[in-house]
């Protein structure tokens, strides 16, 4: 082997050893609140952060801060681990969303929210819901029946206005299940699959002190700002005549 060879596979080696170290080294101690605030309003000055709330770790790599600004809105931030650093992804209102930090994986989706006090919201419905549907494969010939969907669960917003929950078990098993269900009937012809009846979807419903939906006028208020690449879904609000009763 001569020696211009050898220099080659040196150097791929020494790539790869850097592109190995880079993207699995491990996350350093996450940003104090200064920090956190001179991101947030070095990048997105409209932010206007000035009181962080929180800071979640949802895992190794993600993280969630919720902030008071400086004119009294309701915000949350959205931190990933990338390039050897914690960089800001993105800022936003505070109305429920969910993040999926990995779209193919229903057990790591979040439950996102930061509710204005203005709103006076008691709590929070969230709701996991499939309307009835079938489908029709003719390679091969079957019929598929899904029945209606809907579950449900509350989460409190009066003392603490913010909040980051994982899904579930039951509605990750539902949205798992859906998934796979929706490979499956990927048509290698576009003539060979109908389907009828739209996919699972995460709605909420906001409620206020008097037990009466309540539309959040504060919280929607603001804008947001977007850095880096996440899967953030924002989510409906359903009206109580779109639900089923038990």
């Amino acid at each position: 082997m001569n020696k211009k060879k050898i220099i080659i596979l040196v150097s791929l080696a020494a790539i790869a050893l850097i592109v190995i170290l880079f993207y699995n080294a491990q996350p350093k101690d996450f940003p104090n609140d200064k920090q956190l605030i001179e991101n947030m309003n070095g990048h997105y000055p409209e932010a206007g952060a000035l009181k962080v709330q929180a800071a979640t770790r949802l895992d190794e790599r993600h993280a969630v801060v919720p902030f008071i600004s400086s004119d009294d809105h309701y915000g949350v931030s959205y931190w990933i681990w990338k390039g050897l650093k914690w960089k800001l992804a993105r800022v936003d209102t505070g109305e429920p969303k969910l993040w999926k930090l990995n779209a193919n994986d229903p057990s790591t989706y979040y439950l996102v929210w930061n509710i204005d006090p203005k709103d006076q919201l008691n709590r929070i419905n969230y709701y996991l819901i499939g309307p009835r549907g079938y489908s029709i494969t003719q390679k091969p010939e079957s019929n598929i029946y899904t029945p209606k969907i809907q579950k449900q669960f509350s989460s409190a917003v009066e003392e603490q206005t913010y909040g980051v929950l994982q899904l579930p078990e039951e509605w990750v098993q539902i949205m798992s299940s859906s998934l796979q269900l929706n490979k499956a009937r990927q048509p290698s012809d576009i003539f060979q699959n109908r389907s009828f009846g739209s996919p699972i979807h995460v709605a909420w419903m906001p409620i206020n002190q008097a037990e009466e939906m309540k539309n959040p006028i504060y919280t929607f208020n603001g804008g947001h700002y977007q850095l880096e690449k996440i899967n953030l879904d924002y989510l409906q609000i359903i009206n109580q005549d779109e639900l089923e009763l038990p």
